[in-house]
């Protein structure tokens, strides 16, 4: 017991992590991707927290990574001002464990009728997006998305679970998900969410596709 207090009492903030937010702008007007980096990464396990003053605040694949949703009316309007607090769990007791982000996403005006039809962008379409499920053997399940219409230009997929991990496919249009399961005998559920962010599409498109999935066994 002397031991463990001798070294908590040794542990200054100089030996802390640092804690900060990578922030990226999406191609999407609405969207903003947030990631955690701490630097070192500790040995022990870390729990996330984010809270957002404005915005909808959504999951990504693990929890060091939220997506911020902003609303297109009110961006249309204004600028969106919110504020981004991530609280980190699991570092040691003297050490800072919160870090923030002043976010500013610029007011969107829409192009004008007039300058639509000179651009030649009367006709733009925005692809509905869809992701079909397709369970394998156990604990692995198949994951597809298709763009209707399918666009001309090149795009890119960003596939994104919470659950489990990618195994093949990342970067296209089917991937391969490996799920957590018990095989202790008992049938049982998992819900997770799966996120497919197509790059390449008219910034005034979605671009993100969230749902959530459930699987038995």
């Amino acid at each position: 017991m002397l031991q463990a207090l001798l070294l908590l009492a040794g542990q200054g903030v100089g030996d802390c992590p640092a804690i900060r937010i990578e922030h990226t702008a999406s191609e999407h007007l609405t969207y903003d991707y947030f990631r955690a980096r701490i630097d070192p990464v500790p040995g022990a396990p870390l729990t996330y927290r984010w809270t957002s003053s404005g915005g909808q605040v959504r999951p990504l694949d693990d929890a060091s990574q939220v997506v911020v949703a902003s609303d297109l009316a009110a961006i249309s309007k204004a600028d969106v001002v919110y504020d981004l607090a991530l609280d980190v769990g699991g570092l040691p007791a003297a050490c800072p464990h919160r870090a923030s982000e002043h976010v500013v996403v610029s007011r969107f005006e829409p192009i004008p009728e007039r300058d639509v039809r000179d651009f030649g962008l009367a006709h733009v379409t925005c692809p509905a997006i869809r992701i079909e499920s397709v369970p394998g053997r156990v604990g692995r399940v198949e994951h597809r998305v298709t763009l209707d219409p399918m666009p001309k230009t090149p795009v890119t997929y960003d596939w994104r679970v919470s659950k489990g991990q990618i195994v093949a496919g990342q970067g296209t249009p089917v991937m391969t998900q490996d799920v957590p399961i018990s095989l202790g005998g008992d049938t049982r559920a998992l819900d997770y969410d799966i996120n497919i962010i197509i790059g390449g599409l008219p910034r005034v498109c979605p671009s993100l596709e969230a749902q959530t999935r459930t699987i038995s066994y």
